[in-house]
Formats: C-alpha cells, structure tokens, sequence
C-alpha cells in the first residue's frame, strides 16, 4: 500500500507541474479513430518539436544545393520515424484473447472516484499514458483534445482527452 499523500502542500511537485505545463506540447482538435493513431500523432508532434527546439538554437548554416536539402530533411523524418517507432514499442502491448491479437498500452492513468452513494466512479474522458525512453534527454508531455470523443476499448469510452508523458530512462 501506498500512504496517501497531499500533493497540494508539496513544493516540487507543483514546481514540476507549472514547467510541463509551461513545456507541454498541445495538439486541438485531433482526429483518430483509434488511440494507436492518436499517440502516432502526438509523439510526431512532439519530437518535431524537441528537434526543431535543438537546431534553431544552432548557426543553422544555409548555403548548400536543393538536393542536400531534400536528402538532410529525408534523414530527419527517417530519424523521426525511427524514434516513433521506438516509443510506440515501449507504450503498447500485444494482448491476446482468445484467436484475437490487439495492442494495448502498456502503462495508464485514469481518475477514480469513491462515491458513498455509487461506489467505485471511474472518469473515462481522459486518459493518461507513459513510457521512458534511451534516446530522450529530456520529459515531454503532450496533451491532445480529440475532435469527438473516442471509444478506446474498455473502461476507456468516451475519451475527450489524451496525455502523454516520455521521459528518459534516467527519470
């Protein structure tokens, strides 16, 4: 068991909370129709972003023909694929039930409320998902409102909101 604890009085986490908000990647509107493509979206957002946010602080040398352009920005999205790739392994499961294959994601957050009149309360329009990575140097989050809500499975219908948290594996 776990002691319960008052988050509200403690100053880190707060501090924590005010920068990942400050940090955090938001995605409005998003389409999808299953969490798979969802997280696709977001972790492309996301490391666009940390890539973008490391080579704009750079000279940026210009210069140079169309063709090594085109090549430079080939192996970016090419290095881009390969880390979404690679978080995507680290976020879901293969499940199985019975002849059936299914993905999963592998670690959640959801809000559960105890309610004296209606017992156990689970709140199913968001949904909160994470995962640690090598090639990462520092957390991200990202959060996306989705253009409807969305039926993730079970105990996940009607899903308006998505959080993603990638941290290194140091963290």
């Amino acid at each position: 068991k776990i002691p319960l604890k008052d988050f509200s009085s403690e100053i880190r986490a707060n501090m924590d909370i005010q920068r990942f908000l400050k940090e955090a990647t938001l995605l409005l509107d998003v389409e999808g129709a299953n969490v798979e493509c969802i997280i696709e979206q977001m972790l492309r957002s996301i490391f666009r972003a940390d890539h973008e946010s490391h080579h704009s602080s750079g000279s940026g040398g210009g210069g140079g023909d169309g063709g090594s352009v085109a090549g430079a920005a080939g192996a970016i999205d090419s290095r881009l694929d390969a880390k979404v790739q690679d978080a995507k392994k680290t976020l879901f499961l293969q499940a199985n039930w019975m002849d059936y294959t299914y993905q999963r994601l592998a670690k959640t957050i959801k809000s559960i409320s105890v309610v004296d009149s209606e017992g156990l309360i689970t709140d199913n329009s968001w949904l909160c998902t994470m995962c640690s990575l090598n090639g990462v140097q520092k957390r991200h989050v990202a959060i996306a409102r989705l253009s409807t809500p969305v039926n993730l499975g079970r105990s996940s219908e009607g899903v308006s909101f998505i959080l993603l948290v990638v941290t290194p594996t140091k963290e």
